[in-house]
């Protein structure tokens, strides 16, 4: 509340100030005091009436001043007082204003603190999104090179297949042309098989012929044995020689004269004859011992008709022992002659060419 103040001087008392509110109250006090002064003192000088009169004057004017003045003042108080409400509402609106811009404050803090965090979470996000791009990018790459390296694959094997098919064409047409090969092939085998089997039961009765013609001789010094399709005739060194001795014994000589007419009643069949010593002396000495024992074997069979194209003599020195060397029953065993005899194959090797020509 604004106070406003005027000065003013009152006669004997000097210069006074007074609130302007109470002016206009002491000056009608005043006038009230001095028309009492007046009355109550009727016998007064003229001096002293015009005094008198003069500050009634005075006052008067001084009242209808305070009158102005009191009626501004209330002009004033009125407008204060609008002042003072408008004043009010502008502090309410300010202490509004100052909770609004507090919550603002706050706000702003909270979104500045979201825009951090969320800026935080955008770099992340920029960072797992440029890995994530490179690791995509790569597998886009590998994958890329995995589609090429399929495609590359694919059309090798379409070729392979394009090739296979032009095979499968080509063996179709060849099957179609050995189809009747194989027929043919299928009759040549039974034809063959059955030579083989004629030639294994020929062989079969040469060997029960040798085994009743040389039944009377010790098992000890001849043996017949089937080996691989060929007969095995082992005849030993006292059988057909004397100790030392190159030329066949008269023993010896009676005992391939019976294998030879048995050889003579099968010309179909080819002969061997090997040579075999025990390890005593030298490899050298042993290798002429035994292709001259061979060799004498030979010339008794011929001399008893036997074609010498069938018979090949062959001597094996002590190489091929079939006992042990380091007894003298065994050095024994391992000096033998061996006639081997194998079927002749002409009509299966003439069959075979004759399969491979057509």
């Amino acid at each position: 509340m604004v106070v406003y103040y005027k000065a003013f001087i009152i006669p004997n008392f000097g210069l006074t100030r007074y609130p302007i509110k109470n002016y206009y109250l002491h000056m009608r006090s005043i006038l009230l005091f001095t028309a009492l002064v007046i009355f109550m003192s009727s016998c007064i000088s003229k001096k002293e009436y015009d005094d008198l009169k003069e500050k009634l004057a005075f006052y008067e004017n001084e009242v209808g001043e305070a009158d102005e003045v009191s009626n501004e003042l209330r002009e004033l108080q009125e407008a204060n007082q609008e002042k003072d409400l408008q004043l009010a509402e502008t502090l309410q609106d300010l202490e509004q204003l100052t909770a609004t811009n507090l919550s603002l404050n706050r706000s702003y803090q909270e979104l500045l603190e979201k825009y951090d965090r969320y800026e935080n979470q955008n770099k992340e996000i920029r960072t797992t999104t440029a890995y994530e791009k490179l690791s995509l990018q790569e597998q886009l790459a590998a994958q890329q090179l995995e589609l090429e390296d399929r495609q590359r694959n694919v059309a090798n094997l379409e070729y392979q297949v394009y090739q296979k098919d032009t095979r499968l064409s080509t063996v179709e047409y060849d099957y179609l042309n050995a189809k009747g090969d194989i027929q043919d092939r299928d009759r040549r085998i039974r034809e063959l098989e059955s030579l083989l089997n004629v030639k294994e039961e020929k062989m079969a009765q040469v060997k029960d012929r040798l085994s009743e013609v040389l039944y009377n001789i010790s098992s000890k010094d001849i043996s017949v044995e089937e080996k691989n399709g060929r007969l095995n005739l082992s005849l030993s060194q006292d059988l057909l020689f004397k100790t030392g001795s190159k030329s066949v014994d008269y023993k010896g000589k009676k005992v391939l004269e019976k294998v030879a007419n048995i050889l003579n009643q099968n010309p179909d069949i080819d002969i061997l004859v090997e040579g075999h010593t025990d390890s005593k002396g030298s490899a050298s000495s042993n290798w002429d011992l035994s292709v001259d024992r061979a060799a004498a074997v030979v010339k008794v069979l011929t001399s008893y008709k036997v074609d010498p194209k069938r018979i090949t003599a062959a001597g094996r020195s002590f190489f091929v022992p079939i006992a042990s060397n380091q007894t003298e029953a065994g050095r024994a065993k391992n000096r033998r002659t061996e006639i081997i005899l194998s079927p002749k194959f002409d009509e299966l090797y003439n069959l075979l060419n004759t399969s491979n020509n057509r």
